[in-house]
């Protein structure tokens, strides 16, 4: 009898064939069993080979012999598709277009971004509770707008919603703000390591920190410290900044999207408000902030001559915070006045210079910052209209800083006198009431939306040198507005009251 005759196994054959443990012929598009049954024939794009060039399995002592096959290797074979072509207006043509032989190009690698610059908030990212969805639809209608009162890009209100929702740290920071404004308890939002993520960039070594952690990080540390100022009564707001070690990091690195370095610029931004707005509400000099404003300009000097009227707001407004901080440091300081540190000539020069860029930059601000309408309104404050928060913001600082100027004119006796008269002539018609009442009836007639912490400590400083009992009146109802906008001013509603107390 002779042996039976051992069929060749292929390891190839259609789906169909192997499942039935039939020989296929591998026939294309159709095996022959395939079509004679009338039924559907497909290849796996997946399948095993054995190669004869890797390393042998090593035999044991059990006397088992070497297994023919050496190793398995698994490919993948891409299936073929179409070639299409695309013309310059997205139209897709068919193949005919294409030259016989020259096969379509792969589309160009998108370089990995930190957020999708198109497209809605990934939220399929991370899970939101039904009490998170709500604190996140807050913020996105009340909480990113007065961040983003400067920026008409909306950066907060877009970029770092995208960001928070692939960065679990930064997304509990963002939903414990929304918390703290919408007066909601915090226990509503899950834990995210947030903590942690702070710990763990303090314990990384600076030179090994990229990018993209650095931007969690600033965006995490920028939330945290602006729930301090959400959460507690302006009287007691603390500084963040302590040193100048920080603005090393800040310098340090640079990013290639346009979204990222616009989220880390907001970041800075927001930083520097709410140290400026401390720093006014308790009239200390920010002796820290000259170096931030300046790195701030450096970054964005592109926007000053950008074709973008947001990107020229944006940089308008950081030109007014830098005068405001160069008044602020000209006028206080943490102990005694500065006007004893510097001899009377040099300081009457600085003076007349500062007054001279304020007035400068309010007669070249952009169209935008000009005001709607503007009209005096007897015993009240003069009503004052704008077209957007950043002009309302801006315009508020600029009055600001010249009413702390010349609540601090030094002298027409000292020497340089000629310095003074050549600043006269830009304030020979103004004075500090003229300024302050400018600053309260902008804030009074603006929206509720405008109001951050910058602009309650303008105010504030504003509110303290009024004298008539009706706008003081008008100050305290502003403020009760306010404070139903979110913000922790009962205190300090209370104590201008004590103060004002024959008129409230």
């Amino acid at each position: 009898m002779s042996p039976r005759q051992k069929h060749k196994r292929t390891r190839t054959g259609c789906g169909r064939c192997r499942a039935q443990h039939r020989k296929c012929d591998e026939g294309k598009p159709r095996c022959k069993r395939c079509a004679d049954a009338n039924s559907a024939c497909k290849y796996a794009t997946t399948h095993v080979s054995f190669k004869a060039n890797n390393s042998l399995t090593l035999p044991g002592d059990s006397g088992m012999k070497p297994t023919a096959y050496r190793a398995i290797e698994f490919r993948l074979e891409p299936e073929p598709r179409p070639m299409t072509l695309h013309n310059r207006a997205g139209n897709r043509a068919g193949n005919e277009c294409a030259k016989p032989g020259i096969a379509s190009p792969e589309p160009l690698q998108k370089k990995p971004s930190l957020i999708q610059d198109r497209g809605p908030p990934l939220a399929q990212k991370v899970s939101l509770s039904p009490a998170e969805i709500e604190l996140l639809k807050f913020y996105s209608h009340h909480v990113a707008p007065w961040l983003d009162i400067y920026d008409e890009r909306k950066t907060f209100g877009k970029s770092v919603i995208r960001l928070a929702m692939n960065t679990p740290p930064l997304l509990e920071g963002l939903l414990q703000l929304s918390a703290a404004c919408a007066n909601r308890p915090s226990e509503n939002v899950s834990r995210r390591q947030a903590g942690i993520s702070h710990f763990r960039s303090m314990m990384n070594p600076p030179s090994q920190e990229l990018p993209a952690a650095a931007l969690e990080n600033i965006g995490c540390f920028a939330m945290a410290r602006t729930l301090l100022f959400v959460d507690k009564v302006p009287d007691t707001w603390e500084l963040g900044f302590h040193g100048n070690g920080a603005f090393l990091y800040f310098r340090k690195f640079e990013f290639s999207e346009t979204a990222e370095r616009d989220m880390w610029l907001a970041f800075l931004i927001l930083l520097l408000r709410l140290e400026v707005a401390y720093c006014l509400m308790h009239r200390r000099a920010p002796i820290l902030m000259p170096e931030l404003i300046s790195h701030i300009l450096d970054q964005s000097d592109t926007y000053r001559t950008s074709a973008d009227p947001s990107r020229q707001m944006l940089y308008s407004s950081l030109c007014c915070i830098k005068l405001l901080i160069d008044a602020m440091i000209f006028a206080f300081s943490p102990g005694e006045p500065i006007e004893t540190e510097s001899p009377a000539g040099a300081r009457i020069v600085h003076w007349t210079e500062l007054i001279e860029q304020l007035r400068a930059w309010h007669d070249c601000r952009p169209f935008d910052f000009a005001p709607l309408f503007e009209s005096e309104a007897g015993d009240g404050f003069p009503a004052v209209l704008f077209s957007n928060g950043a002009a309302v913001s801006s315009s508020v600082l600029y009055h600001t800083a010249m009413s702390i100027l010349l609540s601090c004119k030094p002298p027409e006796s000292v020497p340089f006198s000629e310095a003074l008269e050549m600043g006269s002539l830009c304030v020979q018609t103004e004075s500090i009431i003229h300024h302050v009442r400018r600053v309260c009836g902008i804030a009074i007639y603006s929206e509720s939306g405008c109001w951050d912490p910058l602009l309650i400590a303008a105010f504030v400083h504003a509110a303290r040198q009024t004298v008539g009992a009706p706008e003081q009146r008008d100050i305290l109802q502003c403020l009760r507005k306010v404070r139903v906008a979110g913000w922790r001013i009962d205190s300090l509603i209370e104590n201008l009251g004590i103060e004002w107390l024959p008129i409230d």
